[in-house]
């Protein structure tokens, strides 16, 4: 018998799908938020040679 089709399947835990729903979500928000914060920093230095110093020059 599968781990899954067991009653204490934590799928069917209302708590631990929203848990893990939110846990998904916040990380791919946590993805897609660096590679635009990059793409930004990028567009807005004209180049992406600024990614790999660690500062941001200052005008």
């Amino acid at each position: 018998m599968s781990t899954l089709a067991t009653n204490n399947s934590l799928w069917k835990n209302g708590s631990f799908v929203r848990l893990w729903c939110g846990t998904l979500f916040s990380s791919m928000a946590d993805g897609a938020f660096f590679i635009l914060l990059n793409w930004y920093i990028v567009n807005a230095m004209g180049s992406g040679a600024i990614l790999g110093t660690g500062t941001m020059p200052s005008d």
